[in-house]
């Protein structure tokens, strides 16, 4: 049953604030990676813990905040998710190293079901004639949330503090526990099923060991003890948490789905575009830092490179409604293929062609006009080819392969950054030239451990990225592509707008949901 007007605009207003304050989470941290990295002494690896820390901490949380409100209550569980936020960005304002920091950044990333409460509970309680709207808006919040991150991070970095920008997460994420409890009703507790904890836990560590072993191998040496022990557990945990959900009664995802075309085609297809996802938002802070003596670097400040992202996000905040509207039109596999094929172009371009401000603001566009179009077309086609008593499963295995691809493809991109030729005289750089994010000069010694690469370790990341999203569109070509019947419409499969309690909407490129 639906809210009257004045309580469903309350609701739908804080729920709109509490997906926006999910963009905001994750938008905030990439034009200040830089900036966050020298306030620490950490290494480019390190500081990009801090996007994939969230993100795998983020695919375990989603599955098992959408299982635990179906079953508690939904505006409960918001509220234990925003509560997370609050308490990781306490965790990172306080944080005196980068390890401490990415704990926090983990405990935020658990608070992640945010998003798919969010929709659910706007799914509960509105009044069907305003649900596509509501959900719409609910989306769009999300990829406003990550363009006020871009821009806000500069302001708090440049002129108050690194530990600023905790504060300010923390501060919204406890004023939006109070507003929740005040102006948000709960939802009907469903049946209770047991948790799948032991195939929660298998999967965070699968996921941690092969995350870490990658980051860490080209350090370590991919033939030594500790990348192999770690790449041994990433495959016998992987193999138990198989096994698992195969025993489960309420598992986490349902690996049976990976049996039909539609489904392993279209997981294929996200997992290419997912690990492509946040190649940019990890590598193009940091040409925009570095020093302009490098050859390639920007020496840009912190708001700079904010601005200099913006764009992309933009052209996700359009991209998303927009292709949501041409679906019936066009088809959601064609979609696909547009929104994919912008993005290997995007990386094919940053391949080949010398940085410079312009090129990273405009060539960017079409990245996020692409990603903006690919994620949601994808998802739709899950949702269209699934059998309808499988939808929420499959949905939030196609969710949990594109966080967990994003988060590896991120790692992967700054190995191979850091694997390339280191320039040869860093030290000797001018200091005067060493303008890095928040605008201050380093001494040499510092300029020196900052082991800059070559300009070659950026290009061969942003050609892997670009095989990825080729992946991508293979992948896409082999997706049956059908409508929507009116038979699935009144089941409740909403095609690109299918919301699920354990499903968590589509992340922008710069990480923050969108459509």
């Amino acid at each position: 049953m639906g809210l009257p007007g004045g309580k469903a605009n309350r609701a739908l207003i804080v729920l709109a604030v509490g997906v926006l304050d999910l963009g905001l989470e994750q938008g905030i941290i990439a034009p200040a990676l830089p900036a966050i990295e020298r306030r620490y002494g950490a290494s480019p690896t390190a500081g990009t813990w801090l996007l994939t820390g969230f993100l795998l901490a983020a695919a375990v949380a989603i599955p098992l905040a959408g299982r635990i409100g179906d079953q508690f209550g939904r505006r409960r569980m918001l509220m234990w998710s925003l509560g997370l936020f609050a308490l990781g960005s306490l965790v990172c304002a306080l944080a005196g190293s980068i390890d401490l920091l990415i704990v926090g950044r983990v405990v935020q990333g658990l608070g992640a079901g945010v998003g798919p409460l969010a929709l659910a509970l706007a799914r509960d309680r509105l009044p069907a004639e305003r649900l596509t709207t509501a959900v719409g808006l609910l989306l769009a919040a999300g990829s406003v949330g990550a363009v006020v991150g871009l821009l806000l991070a500069g302001v708090l970095v440049d002129h108050v503090s690194v530990p600023a920008i905790f504060w300010v997460l923390f501060a919204t994420a406890l004023a939006l526990v109070v507003l929740v409890a005040v102006a948000v009703p709960e939802s009907p507790a469903g049946a209770r099923a047991p948790l799948d904890i032991p195939g929660a836990l298998a999967l965070a560590g699968a996921l941690g060991s092969l995350t870490l072993a990658v980051s860490r191998g080209s350090a370590w040496g991919w033939g030594s003890p500790r990348t192999v022990s770690l790449l041994i557990a990433a495959a016998a945990l992987t193999v138990a948490f198989a096994v698992r959900e195969r025993m489960a009664r309420a598992p986490l995802v349902d690996p049976r789905a990976l049996a039909l075309r539609s489904i392993w085609s279209a997981n294929l297809a996200m997992g290419g575009l997912g690990f492509s996802l946040l190649t940019a938002f990890a590598l193009v802070p940091l040409i925009g830092a570095y020093p302009r003596a490098t050859g390639y670097g920007l020496g840009l400040s912190t708001t700079q490179i904010g601005l200099v992202l913006v764009p992309s996000s933009l052209a996700t905040l359009l991209a998303g409604p927009l292709g949501g509207r041409l679906i019936p039109r066009t088809g959601s596999r064609a979609q696909a293929l547009v929104g994919t094929l912008l993005a290997t172009v995007t990386y094919v371009m940053l391949a080949l062609m010398h940085p410079s401000v312009a090129l990273l603001a405009l060539a960017t566009i079409p990245l996020g006009a692409g990603l903006g179009l690919a994620l949601g077309a994808i998802t739709d086609l899950v949702a269209l080819t699934s059998p309808v008593d499988q939808t929420a499963a499959t949905l939030g295995l196609n969710t949990v392969i594109r966080m967990v691809a994003a988060a590896l493809g991120a790692q992967i991109a700054i190995a191979v950054v850091t694997a390339a030729p280191r320039l040869s005289a860093p030290s000797a750089l001018p200091g005067t030239h060493a303008r890095t994010a928040g605008g201050a000069g380093l001494p040499p010694h510092l300029l020196a451990a900052l082991r800059i690469p070559a300009e070659s370790g950026f290009t061969n990341a942003f050609w892997v990225a670009a095989a990825a999203t080729g992946v991508s569109l293979l992948a896409i070509s082999l997706t049956p592509s059908r409508r929507a019947d009116p038979a699935r419409v009144a089941a409740g499969t909403l095609g690109a707008r299918e919301v699920s309690p354990g499903a968590e909407v589509a992340p922008s490129p710069s990480g923050a949901p969108s459509a």
